[in-house]
């Protein structure tokens, strides 16, 4: 059975709803909101495409807008992100 988790990172200024595939222990894909600030997620252990589907997001230094093309970052990279004001975005893992 398929399960939902629910993130709360940042002191609550980024926020995911992920699904958990049956069998799964990893979230498989992720929506959530990020309030304005700067955040640094660290070394990523899966590939991500990140898709902004609200606003703007500067993932590692490149900006990013809703309607634009996905970010996708390889297994081991550092992911940082910079909002400029709050925005939406759906994440699937490799």
């Amino acid at each position: 059975m398929e399960k939902i988790k629910h993130n709360v990172l940042f002191e609550g200024d980024v926020q995911s709803i992920g699904l958990l595939e049956e069998g799964n222990t990893k979230v498989t894909m992720a929506t959530g909101l990020l309030l304005p600030g700067e955040y640094d997620f660290g070394l990523i252990s899966r590939r991500e495409i990140i898709q902004i589907t609200y606003g703007a997001a500067g993932i590692n230094g490149e900006l990013y807008r809703a309607g634009g093309d996905p970010c996708i970052i390889e297994a081991g990279k550092k992911v940082t992100i910079s909002v400029p004001k709050a925005a939406a975005y759906l994440c699937v893992f490799d």
